[in-house]
């Protein structure tokens, strides 16, 4: 095995230097790549749209159509929306409505689905479907689908697609549908190429026949599928190993609480997959004690990439606390100091500077914590990114306003 991944990594490095030479992309120059709605939800609209500047009329449309299983001739004058009422692309004519939920890296929110399903129902609109698109063609999460859960039309209401093989195919065919028209092609490719980058599909033609070359010799397949029937236990053991890392280095500052900490329940329900799973685990610790209440720092795994923030906690371990009116000055200051702000049951968060996707587990800064060395080093960065938000945070020195219980 260890030979094998010797000669790999030989193909990789010489594959590698060629890619370094023509890795010019537009897109990548002027956006942040995991951008879903300027970037990605943006530019697709802007092909899907019969009305759109490439001038080729539903081409592109009836392409995306047909691979949701319509019949393009059915949807007669389609209009595109964007961000209509929250929906990222709305799809929508007298025949049909599409919901089409991009999801790059962000993760889902309380009854997101549900929400704009029933927002498209109350405009008297009967034939609906919704679309989930991620970047390997997961389902939504029982807390985005809410009261959809239980509908008895969900497999027909709902399609799941995938960046790496369902919109990379739709580009392929736009490709094709442009080749008269060399701004719009050459456009398009550098999105596709985008896209294989973020899906870790960008390897060439001659070096995929080179490794499977490599992998015709001798029984280097059979070892090759050994790896590959224990990838799902290297997420695994590699997600645990880094929560325990992580845990020990709290545990030397502060006291790690019982709340939303991750188990091996946890991590089993995340990696193996279900519709109706709870993905926010992670490691709470309290930073103060106000009262009854504590102001915790929160690290929560999510399904998106990890992320941490400021919530509060009350004797009942009940994080509504969060949204008192005694803590708006809290809030109000640290809305300056971090990415996102107040909402339910978070004062405020920000995500890692070094992003991970543990759901994903598909990006290099992710896989490479199968490393120890790698996982110490991240673990080490993080850790110290939380002390710097803490300290400007001055969360350790924080009273409440005079007269103001805590209980």
């Amino acid at each position: 095995m260890q030979t094998l991944l010797d000669k790999i990594g030989i193909i990789d490095y010489k594959y590698e230097k060629l890619r370094e030479q023509n890795d010019f992309n537009i897109f990548s120059l002027l956006l942040n790549k995991h951008d879903e709605v300027n970037l990605h939800s943006n530019f697709i609209a802007e092909l899907l749209d019969p009305e759109g500047s490439h001038k080729l009329g539903r081409k592109f449309l009836d392409h995306f159509l047909t691979l949701c299983g319509v019949e393009p001739t059915k949807l007669t004058q389609p209009e595109i929306f964007r961000e209509f009422r929250n929906i990222d692309i709305l799809i929508r004519s007298k025949e049909l409505t599409i919901i089409l939920e991009n999801k790059i890296w962000a993760g889902d929110q309380d009854r997101q689905l549900d929400r704009y399903y029933n927002t498209i129902v109350k405009e008297g609109t009967a034939n609906i479907l919704i679309i989930y698109l991620s970047l390997d063609g997961k389902e939504p999460s029982g807390y985005s689908l809410g009261d959809l859960q239980i509908n008895d039309n969900l497999d027909s209401l709902l399609l799941t697609l995938s960046y790496s093989a369902d919109i990379r195919n739709w580009l392929g065919h736009c490709i094709k549908e442009a080749a008269l028209t060399p701004s719009v092609r050459e456009t398009i490719i550098q999105y596709k190429n985008l896209i294989e980058e973020l899906t870790g599909n960008s390897m060439s033609r001659e070096e995929m026949l080179e490794l499977m070359a490599l992998l015709g010799k001798n029984d280097n397949v059979l070892h090759a599928k050994k790896i590959v029937d224990n990838w799902i236990h290297v997420r695994w053991y590699t997600e645990w190993d880094f929560w325990n890392e992580l845990e020990k280095k709290v545990e030397g500052e502060y006291t790690v609480l019982p709340n939303h900490k991750f188990s091996g329940d946890s991590l089993d329900v995340a990696i193996h997959r279900s519709r109706k799973r709870n993905l926010q685990y992670g490691l709470m610790f309290s930073v103060k004690k106000i009262g009854t209440h504590d102001i915790c720092l929160y690290i929560e795994r999510g399904d998106d990439n990890m992320y941490y923030g400021i919530t509060i906690l009350d004797e009942n371990n009940n994080r509504a606390v969060s949204d008192l009116p005694i803590y708006n000055d809290l809030a109000s200051k640290l809305k300056e100091l971090s990415d996102w702000d107040r909402e339910a049951n978070w004062i405020a968060g920000n995500w890692f500077s070094e992003h991970i996707n543990l759901e994903y587990f598909g990006e290099e800064n992710t896989i490479k914590l199968v490393n120890p060395e790698y996982r110490r080093d991240y673990i080490n960065k993080l850790w110290n990114e939380i002390k710097d938000y803490i300290k400007i945070c001055e969360l350790e020195s924080f009273e409440l306003p005079v007269g103001e219980p805590a209980a």
